[in-house]
This record gives structure tokens, sequence and C-alpha cells, in this order.
């Protein structure tokens, strides 16, 4: 089978080797032994490669990263942060900025702004821990 016909299982399987096996018709037992004949490493270790290659591209092309890293399979934004930065020596921002990529999108919030823009609180970073201790999220009021 081609690099290419592989690359575009890897998508289908959503980077997951029991779900490669499947649409190659195959066990897992062996498809790791293919993937040891043809490329010389686990199938996993060459899922994690396309997976990060496509968060590469998709970073360079200005999508956010949270959505990068649900629709590549990490659950969590601190794996798809720890993996990325392993393999680039750079986080998935700073890896967005150099390339040109990066914009508001990209950028984690540093804190929860759209709650307080949305109960109409604009303070300086110093008065918030006093708003927040007097505001009532439940009813949008102050207390």
């Amino acid at each position: 089978m081609s690099r290419a016909r592989w690359e575009t299982l890897a998508e289908l399987a959503q980077f997951r080797v029991k779900n490669l096996a499947g649409l190659c018709g195959c066990s897992m037992r062996h498809l790791q032994r293919e993937f040891r004949r043809s490329f010389g490493c686990p199938p996993q270790a060459w899922l994690n490669g396309r997976r990060l290659l496509a968060a590469r591209q998709r970073l360079v092309s200005g999508e956010p990263i949270k959505k990068i890293a649900a629709d590549l399979g990490f659950r969590q934004l601190a794996h798809f942060y720890h993996q990325f930065k392993a393999a680039n020596r750079m986080t998935p921002l700073e890896f967005a900025t150099s390339q040109g990529g990066a914009d508001a999108e990209c950028r984690a919030p540093t804190k929860n702004v759209a709650a307080e823009q949305s109960a109409g609180i604009d303070a300086a970073p110093g008065d918030l821990k006093k708003l927040r201790r007097d505001f009532n999220p439940q009813t949008k009021e102050k207390l």
C-alpha cells in the first residue's frame, strides 16, 4: 500500500490504531507487524506523527488551537500541548505565531473575559477579584 493511501486511512481512522486495523480488515497485531516492516515503527507512533503534522498544517492556516485539538482527537488540551511541544520544541501558539498563522482566535484566553463581558463588568484587572466576590453568576446581579 502506498504512503498516500496510509495517510488517507489514518485520517479516516481518526488517528487510532484500532480504527485503522478495522479499515484495513486486519487484526491489530497484523497491522503492527506490517508497520514495523514498512515504516520501521509501531502504528501508533506513526499515527501520532501524522496527527501532529495535521495540527501544524491547521495552525498555519489560522484555525483556533482548541478546535484543532478537539478535531484531531485530543481529549485534553494539555495533552495536545504536551505532545506538540515534545515533537516541535515549541507550543502550538508559538508555532502558529512563528509561521504567521496566529490571530486572536488561536490564543487561549488567560481569564474568563466572555463571562465578565456578558455580565456587564468592565474593570481593571486588580478590581476583578473584588467584583467576582460580590457577583452572583446565577442571578447575574450584584449582591
